[in-house]
């Protein structure tokens, strides 16, 4: 006989409290004094019978390093399964509070204590979104579909006098594809909506001190409304990937991404199947010659298969700075805070100059006694459920990491996740390293790496991801063999 699929849904909230610095713009300074979209942790617990995944959707910049493991390690404990089978995507608001083993993007470089009794909390918070999940599961169907959202976010790498900057690059590639994960209960009602998306959800920008999920809380919102059942975003591979508009100095705009967002995903929802079918003409009776056709179900059962896998990867940098390189920027970056703070320049200014300092000096200490890294070991996870397969990595990807795992990928319907389980930073494609800018050559101070990442990082992340989607499809080995 066979098992039941089973699935549940739930959320907390993990609004922080006011007094917290919000990360993710270097030149912000003033603490969170009010809210704006809802902050969730949100959860998905799906069951085979024989395994169990739990999928979780965190409205945090980021979920890393030692912290990221333990939360894992405890909802694994707390549901009865491996600790591969967790699967934790910050969806990377930039007006959520710092969390724990990232460095401080804005505010106070130093933690204060509401920052640290909130992390504190938190980590119980998310385990309790998975048990809560859990607790609800019960016979399910599963469906998958995808579509479109188009003029509504664009590739960020501008090209402008001869560097790069962020900004509007209409030419180079923008990953618009929306995933959709349909679960209803046997009875014909919702549990759950998972949405797959890229886009960094900076719909607002730095001057709006208000702690928020940005674009992420309104679209879920939406969702639920409609369809009376729970609603997950997993954030995609956005490295490059910004709003159409972005960076706004007040709150409000962020409703129509996450309203049209809302509206696609809800379209795709509506044409994910629970089980195989076929047209089929039907008998039908009439004076005009009419033929009826019909989406007649196969008999053939849904694939309703749990399976994970998960590889720790030694993901390579670049040479690390030589001493005497890393000193003199040091040295001069501190002059250039001095100098800033002794002309009376407000703290936008210098606030970010200080942030790099910091990252200086403590490379430069790595450097000089021997223990700086030349790489960085991350876990590359992917999550099978039925013809789907969640391919999952520590970083910010560029879109064409996603697409090109998509498009030679053997799961039938492949779902590509940055921002997952750990954030190590970016990972741009070979390509865009000879236009420099923020991501290939700059971005390794924000996450305390010496140097960025090699420029074969990419292929290697994404071999990574097929491989493991592979041997989660063994079925399908044979299949692309016939058609390769």
């Amino acid at each position: 006989m066979k098992a039941v699929f089973r699935a549940g849904a739930g959320s907390v909230s993990i609004r922080p409290p006011l007094g917290v610095d919000l990360v993710g713009y270097l030149r912000r300074c003033e603490r969170a004094s009010g809210y704006g979209a809802s902050m969730e942790a949100t959860a998905v617990v799906l069951d085979d019978g024989q395994r169990r995944v739990a999928i979780l959707g965190i409205d945090l910049a980021a979920v890393s390093g030692k912290w990221g493991q333990s939360i894992r390690e405890r909802i694994a404990t707390e549901l009865d399964c491996p600790y591969h089978h967790v699967l934790l995507n910050a969806q990377h608001t930039h007006a959520g509070p710092p969390v724990p083993g990232w460095t401080k993007l804005g505010g106070d470089p130093d933690w204060n204590e509401i920052e640290t009794r909130y992390s504190d909390a938190v980590t119980d918070t998310l385990v309790s979104a998975a048990r809560v999940a859990a607790d609800a599961l019960r016979p399910a169907r599963i469906g998958f579909a995808r579509t479109t959202l188009d003029d509504m976010t664009v590739n960020r790498r501008q090209r402008h006098e001869g560097a790069t900057i962020l900004g509007w690059n209409p030419k180079e590639a923008c990953d618009r594809d929306v995933a959709v994960v349909r679960i209803d209960g046997t009875d014909g009602r919702s549990l759950a909506t998972i949405v797959a998306f890229a886009c960094h959800p900076v719909v607002v920008g730095p001057e709006v001190p208000e702690a928020s999920s940005d674009f992420v809380g309104p679209m879920r919102t939406r969702i639920r409304d409609w369809t009376g059942g729970e609603c997950v975003f997993l954030q995609g591979c956005a490295g490059n990937i910004l709003p159409f508009e972005a960076f706004y100095d007040h709150a409000g705009p962020e409703n129509l991404l996450g309203e049209r967002l809302a509206l696609a995903a809800l379209a795709a929802r509506a044409m994910a199947k629970f089980e195989p079918t076929k047209p089929e003409e039907v008998p039908f009776a009439s004076a005009v010659p009419i033929a009826i056709w019909r989406h007649i179900p196969t008999g053939e059962s849904q694939d309703t298969t749990i399976a994970a896998s998960e590889r720790r990867v030694s993901v390579p940098l670049m040479s690390p700075p030589k001493l005497h390189e890393i000193q003199a920027l040091r040295r001069e970056l501190e002059t250039r805070v001095a100098t800033l703070q002794g002309e009376g320049a407000p703290r936008t200014v210098w606030n970010p100059v200080v942030v790099h300092a910091r990252w200086a000096r403590a490379v430069e200490q790595r450097v000089e006694d021997g223990t700086v890294e030349h790489s960085v070991e991350a876990p590359v996870q992917a999550i099978r459920v039925g013809s789907a397969c969640i391919t999952a990595w520590p970083c910010e990807p560029f879109c064409e990491l996603g697409i090109e795992v998509r498009e030679r990928s053997v799961a039938p319907f492949p779902i590509t996740l940055g921002y997952s389980n750990d954030l190590i930073g970016y990972v741009p494609t070979s390509r865009e390293y000879q236009f420099g800018g923020y991501e290939p050559a700059l971005s390794q101070r924000h996450f305390g790496k010496p140097a960025p990442y090699a420029m074969h990082a990419a292929n290697l992340l994404v071999e990574e991801a097929l491989a493991l989607t592979l041997s989660l499809f063994p079925e399908r080995i044979s299949v692309d063999k016939q058609h390769g």
